[in-house]
């Protein structure tokens, strides 16, 4: 018995082996967050198939007999069939009835096939797109960004008023604490765990956002914690303008922002130069500074020292050297007018006010100047209402594709929405990776390089089957979703190399091939359904989110629920209907190759594929 199972059960561990793999060494966030994982499940698939071969039919061998198994099935036999047996064998005459539909109708059988790929695919027009799963974490942040150069007293009374209104619209919160500066204060609001309160943190974040638009003379973002940007994916607006003149680049932005924050679905629109501070700016007017023998050079100097200091000699004192740095009184750096009077230095002998040879004026500078391939960079940043990256980035770019740029500037998205994409790229190719695995198995399985695309044709039904429970769900298309269907393309051929391998038995034993799979599909049916009910029934905590933690796995539960669901119908119902098609398409090649030949006569079954059939039967 052990010898007719092992390359079935060899072959469905391998073509599951054969997912993992490739998933455990993708590249990218998918690969950093999943590869210990699959190493894991690798490892214990190996050794479940040296237990399944081993262990498990010695365990058999003392603890099953033979009589007693006897005895009980002419018990059951003499048993008048209860409501669960009636129900069973009504169902088993409807599946029978389909059953030979199907096969005696091929085409139509493909047909069907195709139109439930069709209408799974249907329902995934409106699922949103995003990298991770949204996780409440019970925390949301209040940021308060105050004008330049304001006081802490001022920053203090904002943020007051600020706390009073969060007090009183978020009777959620457990804990509160901020941190303040003279131009900034962040607020960071514990709202406790999701089941002891009804509204969402991104829920509390949109009314906080509300309460808080009135509020003059500074400008407040109010977010939920991200899974995204705790991962590193950055915000779901991240627009990035790339050229050489400040000004330019401030225009563009401030244009942009403006078109982006109309959008509906866009808040907290922010560039990288919204932060700017008053800086003096010194211009040299040359041909007045050359009548005095200066320079750029020396009038930048004698400002440099003035201000900060210049290193007029160094001092020994005790065994160390000491520096000796000159610099101004300060007045210059209190006041403008003090500044222009500063004396410099002239090569004539004397000094001359810096106003006479430069113009100096104050001006607004950013903070910080970002360059990337020795080009000034400015970046626009936001959040979106409903957490669709991929419809958000879409309407963005629709306005960028209108918009007309100088030349010699560029622009191009970043943040959460190329995360993704890079991240469903490495998933993608992990895939391919798998299929061709799991192709390759199954051609050494079947000796044939047919019978593989047979067993691998229930896969985009699988595939877009297991998606069909995301919108029905409410839950959104993420990583862990292509994730899930990277294993289910393992898993889901597994039932249906069991099924043609008992087919192929009752076919060499003479059976024709449309008896063979009505006698075969109904046998199988049983062992099937367990192996499918183990492994939905393992998925289903993962799928209800129970837990604190367990919530942003979901996504994977319910992906490998509907998946195993679907698959397992499409198992017993399409798979003998693609088996019929391909040995159709394998017995028109043989003939075009080798011409007409005469069918073997049939030969009675060995005594182990009878013992093979009954217990097929008795499971």
């Amino acid at each position: 018995g052990t010898k007719e199972v092992t390359s079935s059960v060899v072959a469905s561990t391998l073509t599951t082996e054969a997912v993992f793999v490739p998933l455990a060494l993708s590249g990218g966030m998918a690969g950093m967050m999943f590869k210990d994982f699959c190493l894991t499940i690798a490892s214990l698939i190996l050794a479940s198939l040296v237990i399944s071969l081993t262990l498990v039919p010695l365990l058999c061998y003392f603890t099953l007999n033979e009589e007693k198994v006897r005895r009980r099935q002419e018990k059951m036999a003499k048993k008048k069939p209860g409501l669960l047996k009636r129900l069973t064998s009504a169902l088993n005459g409807v599946y029978l009835k389909i059953l030979g539909f199907f096969v005696r109708h091929l085409f139509l059988g493909m047909v069907a096939s195709f139109a439930l790929v069709v209408l799974f695919g249907m329902t995934l027009v409106n699922t949103k797109m995003v990298l991770v799963p949204d996780m409440d974490q019970g925390q949301v942040t209040v940021n308060i960004s105050m004008p330049i150069g304001s006081q802490l007293e001022e920053t203090n009374a904002i943020a007051a008023r600020v706390n009073a209104i969060v007090d009183a619209e978020t009777p959620e919160i457990e804990e509160m604490f901020y941190i303040a500066s003279s131009e900034s204060v962040t607020m960071m609001l514990d709202v406790g765990s999701k089941s002891q309160r009804e509204r969402s943190s991104n829920e509390i974040a949109v009314a906080l956002r509300t309460a808080l638009e009135d509020i003059a003379g500074c400008e407040i973002t109010v977010s939920a914690s991200d899974s995204e940007a705790m991962m590193g994916g950055g915000g779901d607006i991240a627009v990035v303008i790339s050229g050489d003149d400040y000004d330019t680049l401030e225009f563009l932005a401030n244009d942009l922002i403006a078109q982006i924050s109309a959008l509906p679905d866009a808040v907290n629109v922010t560039s990288s130069l919204s932060d700017e501070v008053p800086q003096v700016k010194v211009s040299v007017n040359r041909e007045a500074a050359a009548q005095y023998g200066l320079t750029a050079a020396s009038i930048g100097s004698a400002v440099r020292s003035e201000l900060t200091g210049s290193t007029a000699t160094k001092v020994t004192i005790n065994s160390r050297e000491l520096d000796v740095v000159v610099r101004g009184g300060g007045a210059a750096s209190q006041s403008l007018d003090a500044l222009k009077s500063m004396g410099v230095p002239s090569a004539f002998g004397g000094t001359v006010p810096l106003g006479a040879v430069a113009e100096v004026t104050v001006e607004q500078a950013p903070q910080t100047i970002t360059r990337a391939n020795q080009t000034r960079r400015v970046t626009i940043s936001g959040d979106s209402v409903s957490g669709d990256t991929a419809a958000i980035t879409a309407a963005i770019w629709e306005i960028l594709d209108g918009y007309t740029f100088p030349q010699g500037y560029a622009v191009e998205t970043d943040g959460s929405y190329e995360t993704m994409m890079e991240s469903f790229g490495d998933l993608l190719l992990a895939l391919a990776s798998a299929l061709l695995l799991v192709y390759f198995v199954l051609a050494v399985q079947f000796e044939s390089f047919l019978m593989p695309v047979m067993v691998m044709m229930i896969l985009p039904v699988a595939f877009t089957g297991s998606l069909f429970g995301l919108p029905l769900t409410g839950r959104d298309l993420s990583m862990l979703s292509l994730v899930s269907i990277i294993m289910l393309a393992g898993t889901v051929v597994n039932s249906s190399i069991i099924l043609v391998e008992y087919i192929k038995i009752r076919r060499r034993n003479g059976e024709d091939r449309t008896t063979a799979i009505l006698h075969a599909c109904p046998l199988r049916v049983r062992p099937i359904l367990m192996t499918t009910l183990t492994t939905i029934l393992a998925m289903v905590p993962m799928a209800m989110g129970i837990g604190e933690t367990n919530e942003m796995m979901s996504d994977m539960g319910i992906t490998m629920i509907a998946g195993m669901v679907i698959s397992t119908i499409v198992t017993l119902v399409f798979t003998p209907v693609y088996y019929s098609v391909i040995d159709n398409f394998g017995n028109l090649f043989h003939r075009r190759k080798k011409g007409p030949k005469k069918p073997d006569s049939p030969r009675p079954p060995t005594a182990r594929e009878e013992a093979y059939a009954a217990a097929g039967t008795e499971a």
